[in-house]
């Protein structure tokens, strides 16, 4: 039996995985998911590119957006926003369940890698999907001398970068002011 390895992250890996899911039905798959994108957000543990992956391999994911989950309402967003939460990051109420049930796990002192085993498992992935890192990874970008998390300002829901959460703070600067 053919053993494969793949270094994965997000939308375009889920649906690359899905067709070397197809391609090669006899090959045992093993996905190292980036975590480097993983952040908090309302107190929940999100791990995105984990999800995308995991939600797409178990045929849940919403193709027509192209990440999230199909049939995703979004009542606890607005209720979020009503009271004057910050809702640039879209977390529907099917996906809540994950953050929440990961988020739990964590402060329990289960690895990353353990509860990520536990949803593989309950969504009966075709592959063994583990994370790059049961210690948290943090990506970072610089511009104009400030450290951005791509969570909190990239193009989320529509919006262009920098995003509305960090644009008070990023002030861009000429090319030739280095």
């Amino acid at each position: 039996m053919a053993q494969i390895v793949v270094l994965a992250g997000g939308v375009g890996a889920a649906r690359f995985l899905t067709g070397l899911v197809e391609a090669a039905p006899e090959a045992e798959i093993t996905v190292v998911g980036n975590t480097g994108d993983d952040f908090t957000v309302h107190g929940l543990h999100v791990s995105p590119d984990l999800d995308s992956v995991s939600y797409t391999l178990a045929g849940m994911g919403d193709e027509e957006r192209g990440w999230g989950l199909r049939g995703e309402s979004w009542a606890t967003l607005g209720q979020l926003g009503r009271l004057g939460a910050e809702t640039w990051f879209q977390l529907g109420d099917l996906d809540l369940a994950t953050h929440i049930l990961r988020t739990e796990r964590l402060r329990r002192g289960r690895p990353l890698s353990e509860v990520t085993e536990g949803i593989r498992q309950r969504l009966e992935l075709p592959v063994k999907l583990l994370p790059m890192s049961d210690q948290a990874v943090t990506t970072e970008e610089r511009a104009a001398s400030m450290r951005l998390r791509p969570s909190s300002c990239a193009a989320w829901g529509g919006r262009s970068w920098p995003s509305p959460a960090c644009a008070p703070r990023w002030r861009p600067r000429p090319w030739w002011w280095r």
